[in-house]
């Protein structure tokens, strides 16, 4: 893959970790303030919360090998470049 594909993988894993974060923390002040039912909603939150961390250390693991496989892609495209340098600079015009 181009490492500008995975640089938007990584966006899209971390702005969908942060989009969840941020429904759970809407969701525990909606339940704190207007709930009727509030341990019911607190048993959700715990849940969304179990949830949420789940999903996040996936998300991370998955970023730490796309940062690796950028890692193993530039250092594949230096040595490409450093090779094609080599090659033209060892050329002698006859």
């Amino acid at each position: 893959m181009n490492v500008n594909q995975l640089k938007s993988r990584i966006f899209i894993l971390k702005s969908l970790d942060t989009i969840l974060v941020l429904s759970l923390i809407a969701t525990a002040f909606y339940s704190f303030f207007y709930a009727e039912n509030k341990e019911m909603m607190l048993i959700y939150c715990l849940v969304g919360l179990y949830l949420v961390n789940t999903i996040g250390r996936y998300t991370s693991k998955k970023i730490a090998l796309i940062n690796i496989q950028i890692d193993i892609t530039e250092r594949e495209k230096k040595r490409e470049e450093q090779r094609t340098l080599m090659r033209t600079r060892h050329t002698t015009v006859r």
